[in-house]
């Protein structure tokens, strides 16, 4: 019985799955921020030798946001962080879960619409899950999101 690795593609990047995300922080100043957040990475399906697995990815963590203004309203941001990642795999050969802590990182930028309202775009690296067993697995997850971010002032 030979046994194969199974690498599928990134999670929200290859447009086969999509994804959202809450966040929630607290901005020290124009510079410095951190932030929390939980985040659905989406689903991927992949086909190996007949056999098909879907995997379907969560995650939680904690991030350092920093802020380099570019003009008085449009900043570029770096993200790093760490979490907790957890998957599901539902398959032809076997189902389980798996879980792993991980370190992310980040770009971004930021268009202050208002006082108080940002429009956000960043990419974030998370990391690759693994499931070991008979039919080796894993999904590596990036995520581009998009939205506004209030601020309380």
């Amino acid at each position: 019985m030979s046994r194969e690795k199974l690498t599928t593609n990134r999670a929200g990047w290859s447009g086969k799955s999509s994804g959202n995300a809450a966040l929630g922080g607290y901005q020290f100043s124009r510079y410095f921020a951190v932030e929390g957040g939980v985040s659905s990475l989406g689903q991927v399906e992949a086909t190996s030798g007949g056999r098909k697995d879907k995997f379907t990815l969560g995650a939680v963590s904690a991030n350092r946001v920093g802020y380099r203004p570019v003009t008085d309203r449009f900043s570029v941001l770096g993200i790093i962080g760490a979490g907790w990642e957890v998957g599901q795999r539902r398959g032809d050969v076997e189902s389980r879960n798996a879980s792993a802590g991980f370190l992310n990182a980040g770009l971004g930028a930021a268009y202050d619409v208002s006082p108080n309202w940002r429009v956000r775009v960043q990419y974030v690296n998370y990391s690759k899950l693994s499931w070991k067993g008979s039919n080796e697995a894993s999904v590596r997850s990036d995520m581009i999101t998009t939205g506004v971010d209030y601020r309380f002032r």
